[in-house]
């Protein structure tokens, strides 16, 4: 499912504008009818680690993934997971 994702946002350019920072709730109408496959050409950081989330079921679909900032996913954060999540403390790769 997450390969998925990646594989349909590979190559897809950063971007960040004021337009993105006050969109408040997804274009999507019925959260339930979104189609898996993402339609958008680009992201900036954190957006795209929220539409991840929300691909994977684990975020409010109704809630714009511009809403979620780099210090959203921080261990602090009391992010809204629609099932019982929780951040633990970041590791380094070897």
């Amino acid at each position: 499912m997450v390969e998925n994702f990646v594989n349909d946002n590979i190559g897809k350019m950063y971007d960040f504008s004021l337009k993105k920072m006050f969109k408040r709730v997804s274009l999507e109408e019925d959260p339930d009818s979104i189609d898996k496959k993402s339609n958008k050409n680009n992201y900036f950081c954190s957006e795209l680690v929220a539409a991840l989330y929300k691909y994977i079921n684990i975020l409010d679909k109704r809630k714009s993934s511009t809403q979620y900032w780099p210090g959203s996913f921080e261990e602090d954060e009391e992010i809204q997971f629609i099932e019982t999540l929780e951040f633990g403390k970041p590791r380094l790769g070897r």
